[in-house]
């Protein structure tokens, strides 16, 4: 697999730092990032069997790990010290 132009905007564009890895209809996405917050989170996001186009699932999983550098959490470190 290959990075390639993901996440290269904002919001996740110097926060996101991915790993790919694909074997025919499968894929995943791993790595860790940085949220605005200060927290950092490690994700992995894997696929398999899919029937969508793959350009279709890897935007469906760049808009969730997006998600995750945006959305607040109960989880991140200001909750975390509470």
């Amino acid at each position: 697999g290959a990075v390639g132009n993901r996440f290269r905007k904002p919001p996740a564009e110097g926060r996101v730092v991915p790993k790919t890895g694909c074997v025919g209809r499968g894929g995943a996405l791993s790595g860790y990032l940085h949220r605005p917050d200060g927290a950092e989170l490690v994700f992995s996001v894997m696929v398999n069997h899919y029937t969508a186009p793959t350009a279709q699932v890897q935007a469906a999983v760049d808009r969730f790990v997006t998600a995750l550098v945006t959305h607040p959490f109960p989880f991140t470190s200001s909750a975390a010290s509470n």
